[in-house]
C-alpha cells in the first residue's frame, strides 16, 4: 500500500517521517545511490553510526510508501531513487518550515539567501 493508496497528503506523511526518514529522501533528491551510499551520506549528516538492519528497513518503509524506488545496479547491489511522491513530501516539509520560520523579512531575506546558495551549489 502506498501513501496515496491511504488517502495520505504529502503533509501528512511529511509529518510522519522520522528525521533520518527525511535525511535519506534529502540524500536522495541528489542522486540516486547504492543503499550503502545512502547509510554513509545519513550518518555522516545525521553525526550518529546506524546498524544496516535499521537502514534497510527504513529503506523498505520509503518504497512501501512510493516515496522511493529501488533497482538493481548489479546482480548484488540494489540502487534507490526518489520518486516523484519523495519530492512531494520534501516540498510540503520545506514548505511548512519555510512558513514557520520565514515570519519577519529579515528571516524571509535568509531563507531566500540559503534558498539561493543551495540553487547555486546544485548546478
Amino acid at each position: 500500500m502506498t501513501a496515496s493508496d491511504a488517502g495520505q497528503s504529502p503533509v501528512d506523511i511529511a509529518a510522519e517521517l522520522s528525521a533520518f526518514q527525511e535525511a535519506i529522501l534529502t540524500v536522495l533528491a541528489a542522486e540516486a545511490r547504492p543503499g550503502v551510499g545512502v547509510g554513509y551520506e545519513v550518518e555522516t549528516y545525521l553525526n550518529k553510526e546506524g546498524k544496516n538492519g535499521w537502514l534497510y528497513t527504513n529503506l523498505d518503509e520509503l518504497v512501501d510508501l512510493n516515496l522511493i524506488e529501488r533497482g538493481e545496479l548489479d546482480g548484488r547491489t540494489n540502487e534507490y531513487s526518489i520518486t516523484e511522491s519523495g519530492y512531494d513530501v520534501l516540498y510540503a516539509k520545506f514548505a511548512w518550515q519555510a512558513e514557520q520560520i520565514g515570519t519577519d523579512e529579515q528571516h524571509a531575506e535568509e531563507l531566500r539567501t540559503v534558498v539561493a546558495e543551495a540553487t547555486e551549489k546544485g548546478q
